[in-house]
């Protein structure tokens, strides 16, 4: 079910389409499985956050804050 849902946003640009639906499916479901261990709400809420960041297509939404994130290598 996961699956064909991200197939379907990835065909109308709302997932992005550069990995397979199956593959980040997975990748959703087990960042998601870890909400289970975590402390607080909060932190439930910032995995979620990570985890649909990782899922739309082009990195984050303009304006939102990169702040704790990466620096490119």
């Amino acid at each position: 079910m996961v699956e064909d849902l991200l197939a379907d946003g990835a065909q109308s640009g709302d997932v992005r389409d550069d990995i397979a639906p199956g593959e980040l499916a997975r990748y959703c479901l087990h960042a998601l499985t870890a909400a289970g261990d975590l402390p607080s709400k909060a932190a439930v809420h910032r995995l979620v956050t990570v985890t649909l960041t990782g899922v739309r297509p082009g990195g984050p939404e303009p304006g939102r804050s990169t702040r704790g994130t990466c620096p490119p290598r």
